[in-house]
């Protein structure tokens, strides 16, 4: 009885570490994946795909729309510029920041109101980075959405306006997205460096996605 009491035990643990080797299989084939990445758009186009995959097989399908400006920054003054193509307006606001760490502090000064906007750098951490990268905030004018600043005094926010959640897996180069209210999508994909691509089945386009955070 104690013999097969010391047997049960020793398969115990041999299918509890073969199920954990296998956990941890799946989620290292699946490591060039996780992060958050959006679609490369060319310039004028107006709305983006961004696509966070987790490493537990969960996914988050981002639709956003692409508000392009240019800022100026003074000190801790920051000057944004928007164009308005339907009305051939600017939007001017004004935010005093503060960056602590990966934190940008941005206290919006709107129409004679205050609005402090909390945003967390994405992306590759570099100490002294100031304000130049992308940024995530979860209210952007009652939106999450990505705000990015460039060298060249340039910035674009992308904002978030339909978020689907599901799952994904990965066997080969195939991608399958099972996503709440919509058909299974089954693609074909590559990475490279900091690049993917993507093409859906049965169809003949292409789609080019780069990683903006890990996760």
């Amino acid at each position: 009885m104690l013999t097969k009491k010391i047997v049960l035990v020793i398969l115990s643990i041999f299918l509890l570490a073969s199920f954990s080797f296998s956990q941890k299989k799946i989620k290292k084939s699946n490591n060039h994946l996780v992060g958050q990445w959006a679609t490369v758009v060319p310039k004028g186009e107006r709305s983006q795909t961004i696509i966070t995959f987790h490493a537990d097989g969960k996914v988050e399908y981002d639709i956003a729309a692409i508000i392009e400006g240019t800022y100026l920054l003074h000190k801790n003054l920051l000057i944004t510029y928007f164009n308005d193509p339907k009305s051939n307006s600017t939007e001017v606001d004004t935010s005093i920041i503060k960056i602590i760490g990966d934190t940008l502090y941005q206290n919006n000064l709107h129409r004679g109101e205050s609005i402090l906007i909390k945003s967390i750098k994405l992306g590759k951490k570099t100490l002294g980075g100031g304000l130049i990268g992308r940024w995530l905030t979860q209210s952007y004018s009652g939106h999450k959405a990505i705000q990015q600043f460039t060298t060249d005094n340039l910035i674009q926010v992308d904002l978030i306006v339909r978020s689907i959640n599901g799952v994904y897996s990965v066997s080969g180069n195939t991608l399958t997205l099972n996503l709440q209210f919509t058909p299974i999508i089954k693609s074909r994909f590559s990475v490279k460096n900091n690049k993917m691509t993507i093409e859906q089945s049965g169809k003949k386009e292409i789609s080019e996605l780069i990683k903006i955070n890990e996760n």
